[in-house]
């Protein structure tokens, strides 16, 4: 291989090799990005937290693998028993061709099948063909919406796991509103409470697309960080459940001046126009999913494997402050306060986030901090008790 065309790469404990005919990652013929480490990580560990439960060989399809580097870690960082077959398709015949020269030279292994492939197609082929999928890790450039529909109906059969990635922020976040309502069918925002409310679209369409085909996906894993978000839900069959699953489906109003909000589910008519607080327009953000973001045991779990898997130090730092921030907000309502907008308003120094969530749990209202904003606090007490609270500073 020659060494002026070639770099080799090291992402956790796994190195491959990428050819090098560009200045910038993002130029590059094959793609990689090595700023999504840690969302390969957080693959990684639920991989081998169902392993390890389950004690059984996972089939997995990556469909978007670039450079395959996700592919390249599963194979080489989790026991071998815990993966039965790993499907590695692109549709770049740059890309295949890296991971092809990738697997001759440094993972050799009968369990990785490779195809040159659209993503709709290579798990399409996988129903056509009957295998009884696991996992599939949707992480396309942008969007994934147009691959949900094709992967839960791959899933529903095994109560299969679909991990996705979207990085289609501007869309997501408010900034393209006209764009989220065409593909996601939904209103978007682009105040502070954006990150939770992309989160709670992208859930809000996987659920549509389950309860298509009778089936309810449930939420286990719903993290923003940096410029992704990364959702992990598993696939099952159960009409009855995606009925009431489907109750939790509504609307959030917003007021960006004094930071009120109010959640609608849909057999509700609450119809607000104006903020009770100040008077000003409220915005009308959905639909979307107002359950919770995620499954608290099974966040549990998680955590409790982390120290099993070697992970790059800074990588598990964070994970575990965001898996550990983000279990204890679970089960708490939607949406939360952003405290620095709080006292600014009330032109008050305030206090810490710690300080406030002990002030609120002395009264009686369970307050955490959030993984959306770590100078925010997500609670069980009504908006007039928070700013109460903030005005006797």
């Amino acid at each position: 291989m020659n060494k002026e065309l070639w770099v080799e790469i090291k992402e956790g404990k796994t190195s491959f090799f990428l050819k090098k005919d560009s200045e910038t990652i993002y130029d590059a013929s094959v793609f990689y990005n090595p700023k999504m480490s840690i969302n390969r990580d957080l693959a990684l560990l639920h991989l081998y937290t169902i392993g390890n439960i389950t004690k059984k060989g996972l089939i997995i399809i990556d469909p978007f693998a670039g450079s395959g580097i996700r592919s390249f870690r599963i194979i080489n960082e989790l026991p071998k028993e815990y993966v039965k077959k790993i499907i590695i398709s692109d549709i770049s015949d740059r890309a295949i061709k890296n991971v092809k020269l990738n697997i001759e030279k440094l993972f050799n292994d009968k369990r990785i099948v490779v195809h040159r492939e659209d993503a709709f197609n290579i798990i399409a082929k996988q129903i056509l063909d009957k295998e009884n999928i696991d996992v599939i890790d949707l992480d396309p450039f942008g969007t994934p919406i147009s691959f949900i529909d094709i992967a839960v109906r791959a899933l529903v059969k095994k109560s299969g796991y679909l991990f996705l990635t979207a990085t289609d922020h501007q869309v997501l976040c408010g900034k393209e509103k006209s764009t989220c309502l065409r593909e996601y069918n939904s209103n978007s925002t682009n105040n502070y409470l954006c990150h939770e409310i992309a989160l709670r679209i992208l859930i809000y369409n996987i659920l549509t697309s389950s309860g298509r085909i009778g089936a309810y996906a449930e939420p286990i894993l719903a993290l923003q960080f940096e410029h992704f978000f990364r959702i992990h839900v598993r696939i099952e069959k159960g009409k009855k459940r995606a009925n009431e699953q489907h109750k939790e489906i509504g609307f959030v109003y917003v007021c960006a001046y004094c930071s009120f909000f109010e959640t609608e589910r849909l057999k509700e008519k609450k119809n607000l126009q104006k903020c009770p607080t100040c008077n000003k327009e409220l915005e009308k953000v959905g639909p979307l999913w107002l359950g919770p973001l995620g499954n608290k045991k099974k966040v549990g779990d998680l955590l409790n494997f982390l120290d099993e898997i070697e992970f790059e130090h800074n990588n598990k730092k964070k994970i575990n402050l965001m898996l550990s921030t983000f279990k204890e907000e679970i089960e708490l309502p939607p949406m939360f306060y952003n405290l620095p907008f709080l006292y600014k308003k009330y032109k008050k120094n305030g206090v810490s986030p710690n300080e406030m969530i002990n002030r609120l749990e002395k009264r009686g209202y369970k307050t955490t901090r959030t993984i959306f904003d770590f100078q925010s606090i997500r609670t069980e007490a009504p908006y007039y008790v928070v700013h109460n609270e903030i005005k006797k500073l």
